[in-house]
């Protein structure tokens, strides 16, 4: 059942949704793990079963519908919002492509909270491109170029905020902004710094932030 609401087939009547402990008219979120061995499978499911709802495998992964969205867990969980039935296939396609793109951390991510990697993460061609564009001037065997690079996208994810990032990566806030500049001097990257520059900060930020994960993807693969 749970792969005719979430991925293709005819869709269930009202007997068997209110089998399933399922209302036609319902919104619930829906669960996307990354897990696929069968047996662990079992265990998060008995795990989940706190938190309500159904859950199954679908297309090889544990996923499931739940009124309460899971607040915890051990291993990675994708949740949407609540939504629903007759929207659940859209929403557990996005859920699955969230999942690639939450890499490998773990515990419970909101699909919201990774719109943003998701969109991105669906043209990695552009972001190669954009990569090599941007930060072409680096070495990919350099220890000092993949610091910067780091250190880089620590700072975009820090606000811009030299405190934090240097409390992010256990290092001297002196040594972040020497890196940074040295990135800057390298390869003109515009970290926000500059607000005469006359572009929008937003969209600046996104290319550089989207360049530096590619290129430490890259450089990681």
């Amino acid at each position: 059942m749970l792969r005719r609401l979430l991925v293709s087939g005819e869709f269930p009547d009202v007997s068997e949704l209110a089998r399933a402990g399922l209302r036609p008219d319902g919104r619930y979120h829906c669960v996307v793990s990354g897990v696929t061995d069968p047996s662990h499978a079992r265990t998060l499911e008995q795990r989940l079963h706190a938190f309500g709802g159904v859950y199954g495998l679908v297309e090889g992964r544990l996923a499931g519908l739940t009124h309460a969205a899971p607040s915890w867990s051990d291993d990675l969980l994708v949740v949407s919002p609540a939504t629903a039935l007759k929207s659940l296939r859209g929403t557990y396609s996005m859920c699955t492509r969230a999942l690639a793109a939450a890499g490998a951390s773990l515990g419970v991510r909101l699909l919201t909270d990774l719109a943003g990697e998701t969109a991105l993460a669906a043209f990695p061609g552009l972001a190669d491109t954009l990569a090599d564009a941007l930060l072409g001037q680096l070495d990919p065997k350099s220890t000092f170029h993949h610091e910067m690079v780091v250190t880089a996208l620590c700072y975009l994810d820090n606000g811009g905020r030299l405190s934090a990032t240097a409390t992010a990566l256990h290092i001297h806030a002196n040594t972040v902004r020497y890196r940074l500049d040295r990135l800057v001097e390298l390869t003109g990257a515009d970290l926000g710094e500059n607000p005469d520059a006359g572009r929008s900060h937003v969209l600046t930020t996104l290319h550089t932030w989207w360049a530096l994960r590619s290129w430490i993807d890259r450089s990681a693969g």
